[in-house]
């Protein structure tokens, strides 16, 4: 039987940039994941902020300064983007509890604020993936090709 060698031409690198992987495709990746996360976290009521257990804490404090115009926890996201993905963050102090469903005393939060949001949930970006991924997949897709099609 004959051997066949293969060799690329181009790096790994190249390679993914050319397929529409770049700094351009992660930006929009995050703002898509961003907007389909949104009816999955909860959108607390403003006393519900100053009421946190973390209230006297310096992240809590830079978390208000940060949330000076958006009350709710679903309103506090920011995308971060980085040579190969991207990052969604919550800015709210007591987002880090509310993802994971805790108190810091260690208690489970059973019930979340819906009636804004009524699938809010924690490890909200795992329930949104399992409902809406053929969506997220499609917009990633058409994305990526768009991407790809701009030169990289």
């Amino acid at each position: 039987m004959p051997k066949t060698s293969f060799q690329w031409n181009k790096s790994k690198s190249i390679i993914i940039k050319d397929k529409g992987f770049n700094r351009d495709f992660y930006a929009e990746m995050g703002k898509i994941f961003e907007r389909h996360m949104y009816k999955y976290v909860p959108y607390s009521v403003v006393n519900e902020i100053h009421y946190s257990p973390y209230r006297n804490s310096k992240r809590y404090r830079e978390g208000e300064k940060a949330l000076e115009n958006k009350h709710h926890l679903a309103d506090s996201s920011y995308v971060s983007v980085y040579s190969d993905h991207a990052t969604v963050t919550y800015r709210a102090p007591y987002a880090r509890p509310q993802y994971r469903g805790i108190t810091p005393q260690g208690k489970a939060i059973e019930h979340y604020t819906t009636a804004f949001h009524p699938l809010a949930t924690s490890f909200w970006d795992k329930a949104c993936w399992s409902n809406e991924k053929s969506q997220i997949g499609k917009e990633l897709n058409q994305l990526r090709k768009r991407c790809a099609n701009n030169g990289g």
